[in-house]
C-alpha cells in the first residue's frame, strides 16, 4: 500500500509540474502574439500616415502646375520647337514646418492697386504667389521636421531628388532641347520619437504638363 501511495504522490507532482509547463509556454505565446499585433498596428499607423502626407504634397503640387500652366513663357528652341517654360518659378527652397501658419493674402507689388485689372497683375508676382500657397500647403505635412523642394528644368528623363545631409539636391541635368521639361521635387523628413535614430525621408515628384 505504501507503493502505491509514493506512485500516486509522484504523478500528482509530475501533472503539476507539466501543468506549469503548459501555463508557461502558454503565456509566451500569447506575449508573443500581441507583440506581433502590436508591430503590425505600429506599421499600419505608419504607413496611413505615410499615405496622409504624400496626398498632401502632391495635392500641393498639382495645385502648383495647374497654376503655372495659366502663366507661361513662350519660347522657341532651335527653327521650329515652340515650348512653355516657367522661368519665374523655378527655384530652390526650404521650409521650417510651421502648421499655425496662416493663409499668405495676395501680394501683386508696388504697382498694382484697387483700381488695377488682372491684366496688370505681373508674371512674376502671379508666380510668387502661387509659390506661396505652396508652401503654406506644404506646412500641412503632420509631424514633418524638414521640407524641401526643387523646382526646375529637367531632361525627358528626370531624376529623383537625394538628401544630403540635410539639404536636398534636385538633380536636374536639363539637355537645353525641346524635350526638357520643369519638373517638382519634394522631400521631407518626419520627426522621430527615437531621437539618436535617423528620421525617415520620403520624396516626390511631379512633371508639369508641356
Amino acid at each position: 500500500m505504501m507503493k502505491n501511495s509514493n506512485n500516486i504522490s509522484l504523478n500528482q507532482h509530475t501533472m503539476q509540474g507539466s501543468t506549469l509547463v503548459e501555463v508557461m509556454v502558454s503565456v509566451f505565446l500569447l506575449a508573443f502574439g500581441v507583440l506581433g499585433l502590436m508591430a503590425a498596428q505600429i506599421r499600419s499607423v505608419a504607413a496611413i500616415s505615410e499615405a496622409e502626407n504624400r496626398s498632401i504634397v502632391a495635392q500641393a503640387a498639382e495645385n502648383l502646375a495647374d497654376g503655372m500652366q495659366i502663366n507661361p513663357e513662350v519660347v522657341q528652341i532651335g527653327s521650329k520647337a515652340v515650348v512653355r517654360r516657367y522661368p519665374d518659378y523655378l527655384t530652390t527652397q526650404s521650409i521650417t514646418p510651421n502648421p499655425t501658419m496662416t493663409l499668405p493674402n495676395p501680394s501683386w507689388g508696388s504697382s498694382w492697386s484697387a483700381t488695377s485689372s488682372v491684366s496688370d497683375i505681373s508674371k512674376a508676382a502671379l508666380a510668387k504667389q502661387q509659390l506661396n500657397l505652396f508652401n503654406y500647403s506644404l506646412n500641412q505635412i503632420p509631424n514633418a521636421s524638414n521640407v524641401q523642394y526643387v523646382i526646375c528644368l529637367d531632361n525627358s528623363n528626370p531624376a529623383e531628388p537625394t538628401m544630403n545631409g540635410t539639404t536636398i539636391s534636385g538633380n536636374c541635368r536639363p539637355s537645353n532641347t525641346s524635350n526638357d521639361k520643369t519638373v517638382i521635387k519634394v522631400m521631407w523628413t518626419i520627426q522621430s520619437e527615437n531621437q539618436k535614430s535617423t528620421p525617415p525621408v520620403y520624396s516626390y515628384r511631379m512633371d508639369v504638363p508641356q
